[in-house]
């Protein structure tokens, strides 16, 4: 069994890697072709004009919007107010 890339025939990319033997029937789907490679070969990775590939760039990294502090103060205040809430309904029964 060889290792295959599923390669995107108008933008390079590898979508999919299966074993195949290279014999048996079957084919890529529409649109792509299958090319030998090793396992360093993954899904995003990028074919090359000669053949070889290339590691996807890494993601930015991602800021969080909030800190985890900002997260639980925020939720203090709401559980505060929701404690009040209570308290002010007993009060008016």
């Amino acid at each position: 069994m060889g290792r295959y890339a599923i390669v995107k025939k108008d933008t390079g990319v590898v979508e999919n890697v299966v074993l195949w033997d290279g014999k048996s029937q079957w084919s890529p789907p529409a649109g792509c072709i299958a090319v030998v490679a090793d396992e360093a070969v993954g899904p995003k990775f990028i074919m090359q004009e000669d053949g070889t590939f290339k590691r996807p760039p890494d993601p930015e990294p991602v800021e969080p919007k909030k800190t985890l502090e900002q997260l639980v103060t925020e939720l203090t205040v709401k559980v505060d107010g929701l404690a009040k809430d209570v308290s002010d309904l007993k009060a008016t029964k």
